[in-house]
């Protein structure tokens, strides 16, 4: 079907313009509050790990089957946070790849 026989008049065709807009903008404010959410959590764990850093060592292991995040002080799990946030630290470089192994990969905070 062409696009010019899909809309039977002009109206018509602003009309599903318009009703594809506004599904395009609720899915960015979703994206954009799923961001934000990541960013606060990431920010939390951030602080935490700077204020008791010297005093302990900290590893956020990533477990590659189930696909959990752990964060791991002094070689006891300490908390987790979620997948989405572990990919904003990741991608936002905040957190440096050290090693991998058979069920999960290991990193350490930046900074």
């Amino acid at each position: 079907m062409s696009q010019t026989s899909r809309y039977a008049s002009a109206a018509e065709k602003q009309k599903a313009y318009r009703e594809r807009k506004k599904q395009d903008e609720t899915r960015l404010r979703l994206a954009l509050a799923l961001l934000e959410e990541a960013e606060k959590e990431a920010v939390t764990l951030l602080n935490t790990i700077k204020k008791q850093s010297d005093k302990h060592r900290f590893e956020i292991h990533v477990g590659r089957i189930g696909q959990y995040v752990s964060v791991v002080r002094d070689g006891y799990a300490f908390s987790s946070i979620q997948l989405m946030t572990m990919n904003h630290l990741i991608r936002t470089n905040r957190v440096t790849f050290v090693r991998k192994d058979w069920a999960m990969d290991f990193y350490h905070a930046n900074g």
